[in-house]
């Protein structure tokens, strides 16, 4: 367990013992829920959007507080996903909620472009 992931050096995937199974459980109850809220409410996407959009958040504060790895590199790597997950789920939750049927609105579009550009810049 804790011991062998210590001594044993893996380069930049070399866990953290403590905290590797706070990533690992909870990525793998994002990758269980998010395909179940996808299906439980098909009929209510902002509802879909906001839920999915806020476990991608929990797994992404997890990986920061908890970062599993000891290269920042990895924890990077590994984060980014979730925060680009958190901002297509919002963007999409904005989109529902500013849906208007007679006007074409470029604005959660532009809006996903814009954010996902600054995310991967910082």
């Amino acid at each position: 367990g804790k011991w062998r992931a210590a001594i044993s050096n893996l380069g930049p995937l070399q866990p953290v013992p403590q905290n590797f199974k706070y990533a690992a459980y909870t990525s793998l109850l994002a990758k269980v829920l998010i395909p179940i809220i996808s299906t439980m409410t098909t009929s209510c996407p902002l509802l879909q959007m906001m839920s999915s959009g806020t476990i991608c958040l929990l797994v992404a504060c997890t990986f920061c507080l908890r970062p599993p790895y000891q290269s920042k590199t990895m924890n990077v790597l590994l984060r980014t996903p979730w925060v680009l997950q958190v901002i297509g789920f919002s963007i999409g939750g904005a989109a529902v909620a500013y849906d208007d049927p007679g006007s074409p609105s470029a604005l959660p579009a532009l809006s996903l472009y814009l954010l996902s550009a600054l995310a991967l810049a910082a």
